[in-house]
């Protein structure tokens, strides 16, 4: 079938492939999808960029709080220098670095667990929307759907994205609570 498709796409390139017998390909079982708007047009998927950038914004909040705290308080360290022994500043100066760092490794280990959220609810989502995608797959006939970035030319007939979309506003609709389905 891959080999049906690749060989009438090249002649179709080269005129040697009518319309007419290209359109035989819609009965081939295949449908395309583009993947990347079932997350960006779908009601769901937007409810989860969303709270992802909700997490996001308030992360960011707290890294320039502890950021600013930090430049202030290296300020006033800086400020006292010269009334302290180089003994009395290294001892200041060390515990700041070492408040420094646990902070970097803490914003750290936070990043990294934002970032295992995102991972963790977009698998979720695109394990969900298998059944919707087993559906149209059963609804059309195919035995198999592309991802659209994979196709070089294609019968937009046969693309399924914004069906496959509303099947997924209507059962966020229907339960609103799937927002936490990598959580």
């Amino acid at each position: 079938m891959i080999f049906r498709v690749i060989l009438i796409t090249l002649l179709s390139l080269y005129g040697s492939v009518s319309v007419a017998q290209f359109q035989t390909l819609r009965s081939g079982s295949i449908l395309i999808l583009d993947q990347p708007s079932l997350l960006t047009r779908s009601k769901l998927g937007q409810a989860i960029l969303q709270l992802e950038q909700s997490e996001q914004a308030a992360i960011l909040e707290a890294a320039h709080l502890v950021t600013r705290e930090l430049e202030a308080e290296e300020a006033e360290l800086t400020r006292q220098r010269p009334t302290l022994t180089n003994e009395e500043f290294r001892v200041l100066a060390d515990a700041f670095n070492d408040k420094a760092e646990a902070a970097r490794a803490s914003q750290n280990a936070i990043d990294a667990a934002q970032l295992a959220r995102v991972e963790s609810r977009r698998r979720a989502f695109f394990q969900f929307i298998g059944p919707q995608l087993a559906e149209m797959m059963q609804k059309f006939g195919a035995s198999a759907i592309f991802e659209r970035r994979s196709v070089l030319l294609f019968d937009k007939n046969l693309d399924i994205t914004q069906e496959t979309i509303a099947l997924l506003d209507a059962a966020y609709e229907e339960n609103p609570d799937m927002i936490d389905l990598g959580n």
